[in-house]
């Protein structure tokens, strides 16, 4: 499996619960949309940590694929002309964008 994994900080004078509200019934959405080959997604909003990420960021998304070659298709989708309209547009409302931080992470389980 291959992993996207991205720190996202909301905008500037957005509270926490619209943040949550607005990410859970549009942005998800739209990202799933987007990202049709994914095989999972999820949000984790931050509720704080002990090294100050939580005062930083304020969701952890994961985006989960079978396979380079769907990530890469997931990819090229995100920067087709429309949807990467869709997606600026979606990401001025929402986010910070100059502090989103993108990941990719190959997953591996071992058992303890």
């Amino acid at each position: 499996m291959v992993k996207m994994v991205l720190l996202l900080k909301r905008r500037a004078g957005m509270s926490v619960e619209d943040f949550k509200d607005y990410y859970e019934k549009k942005h998800a959405v739209l990202g799933r949309k987007i990202l049709s080959t994914a095989v999972r997604y999820e949000q984790r909003f931050i509720q704080s940590m002990s090294d100050g990420l939580g005062e930083t960021y304020d969701c952890i998304t994961e985006v989960w694929f079978n396979d380079e070659a769907g990530m890469q298709a997931a990819l090229a989708s995100a920067a087709e002309p429309g949807n990467a309209a869709l997606r600026a547009e979606d990401a001025a409302k929402l986010f910070e964008r100059d502090m989103i931080r993108f990941y990719v992470v190959t997953e591996e389980r071992s058992s303890l």
